[in-house]
């Protein structure tokens, strides 16, 4: 709804290098808070879109998702706030990240993986916050995951088993290329 607007810069940002378009700001941070604030009051609902969005762009995310309910909407909160945490400490990249990166490599490096989760959470955000989903909820969201990804990307620290890393340039879903 919002993507094309921010893939766009104006002139004034071209001109001017140090101006960081994808820096988190302090109103970003304050809007990333308050709407996640809003899916804690609706985590149910929020999870179910989440995930039922996830599992349809890609079956086999679910083998790093836990099959019990409330310990996949607690996983997906406790990391959440572990990215506000750290983006509220500088940016330090999250622990639940770093397990991630550790444990699912090649998933923490797939960009086509990155992408499914970033529909479907948008797609959940869209659902949840209905009129409260504006640009600036978009920009702040899109900001926090571009960099939750960078982070993700720079935790791997073990090298992505040969036969693994041909799944990483691959699309699970028809639809997705």
């Amino acid at each position: 709804m919002f993507t094309a607007g921010l893939f766009c810069q104006s002139e004034s940002m071209k001109l001017n290098p140090s101006y960081d378009s994808q820096a988190i700001t302090p109103a970003d941070l304050a809007v990333f808070q308050r709407t996640l604030s809003i899916l804690k009051e609706q985590s149910g609902h929020a999870t179910h879109v989440l995930y039922t969005r996830l599992f349809e762009y890609d079956s086999s995310l679910k083998l790093l998702c836990p099959q019990d309910v409330p310990a996949r909407t607690n996983a997906l909160l406790d990391t959440l706030d572990e990215v506000l945490d750290s983006l509220r400490s500088g940016g330090n990249t999250a622990r639940q990240l770093q397990y991630w990166a550790r444990i699912y490599p090649v998933y923490a490096r797939n960009n086509y993986y990155h992408l499914y989760f970033g529909a479907a959470m948008f797609s959940m955000l869209e659902e949840v916050l209905g009129s409260m989903f504006t640009s600036a909820v978009y920009a702040a969201w899109y900001k926090v995951y571009e960099q939750t990804v960078r982070q993700l990307n720079a935790a791997v620290t073990e090298p992505v088993p040969a036969m693994l890393e041909s799944r990483i340039d691959t699309f699970a879903h028809a639809t997705a290329a």
